[in-house]
């Protein structure tokens, strides 16, 4: 589960439901591995001063877009990506992220009955992001 997956369940509840429908796809000693942002980094901080840019989409042309806090309620952070493409369409996508503790991903995967092997860092993103490495039991 790439791109940061785990944080878009914001419930506790449907995280857990999420984790168990896994292990019971799984077979014994199967891997689930997923990465997540760590609150510690508080990467929010660096989404506060809009991120402007620029990008080339095939079929539209170039857009210009930017992203910008909308709410902070930790553990929860809210945003939204702001596009104006080339026609003067504008679109927004509104995004939330529930940041959880290694302790709180370490508890859910065992509850879900999964043993964690091991907790990494994200090589591009040391002290920054997790990376979750489990097996079924």
């Amino acid at each position: 589960m790439t791109g940061n997956g785990a944080q878009v369940f914001l419930d506790d509840d449907v995280w857990l439901r999420t984790l168990a429908a896994l292990h019971e796809r799984l077979r014994y000693g199967g891997p689930l591995v997923f990465e997540a942002r760590g609150p510690q980094a508080r990467a929010w901080e660096s989404w506060a001063d809009p991120h402007e840019g620029s990008m080339t989409i095939a079929s539209l042309g170039l857009d210009r877009h930017h992203r910008g806090l909308l709410k902070i309620d930790l553990p929860l952070v809210s945003f939204r990506y702001s596009y104006a493409l080339p026609d003067g369409t504008l679109i927004g996508s509104d995004s939330t992220l529930r940041f959880r503790s290694e302790e709180e991903h370490r508890e859910a995967l065992r509850r879900s009955g999964f043993e964690v092997v091991d907790v990494r860092q994200a090589p591009d993103r040391v002290g920054k992001q997790f990376v979750f490495v489990a097996r079924a039991g």
